[in-house]
Order: C-alpha cells, then sequence, then structure tokens
C-alpha cells in the first residue's frame, strides 16, 4: 500500500500533456497522454501510435482543465516497447545528448 508521502511524490511526477509528430508511417497524429518524469530530461509515456527510436517528438504542457498551457518542446523517443493498450516510449529531451539535470 502507497503512503500519504509516496502518493504526493508519483503525483507530482506524472504530467498531462499533447504529443504530436510522425508515427512510424509518416502520419501526423495529436494525442493527449501522461508523462511519468523520473528525471529533468527523461520520461515515459503511453502512445496511441508507434514511434520509430530516435524521431522527434513535441510535448505541450496542459492545464487542469485540458487546455494547452505552454509552447511545445522538442523529445526524441529513445525507447518504444509494446503495451496494453499502445505502446510505451522513453523520450529525452532533444539536445541534451545524456546529461542527466
Amino acid at each position: 500500500m502507497l503512503t500519504t508521502a509516496r502518493r504526493q511524490a508519483a503525483a507530482v511526477l506524472m504530467q498531462r500533456v499533447e504529443l504530436s509528430g510522425w508515427d512510424l508511417h509518416e502520419e501526423f497524429f495529436v494525442e493527449k497522454a501522461e508523462v511519468d518524469w523520473p528525471s529533468a530530461s527523461r520520461g515515459w509515456v503511453r502512445l496511441r501510435h508507434a514511434v520509430p527510436i530516435g524521431r522527434m517528438i513535441f510535448l505541450r504542457a496542459l492545464d487542469a482543465g485540458g487546455a494547452v498551457a505552454s509552447l511545445p518542446i522538442a523529445y526524441h523517443v529513445r525507447q518504444l516497447h509494446v503495451a496494453v493498450s499502445g505502446f510505451r516510449a522513453e523520450l529525452e529531451r532533444a539536445g541534451n545528448s545524456g546529461k542527466e539535470n
């Protein structure tokens, strides 16, 4: 069972975002998802579209009502795994080159 402190820490790491980019078939997509941020420059997200490793996608933060709350930020797909309801991708902020913040 999660303690209150662990629940609060988990809530801070999850963020609602709008994702956009080009999928495996070179088709443009836009979808909403939650990103788990274990570090400042890397995160994990569930996608409905397959995106090739190395492909750039763009994330924009959403506010509590689901409206766009920021400008898009570029991320590269580092890993892609098949999940129950689509795909799970590891993202790294573009230009980060493996540096951890």
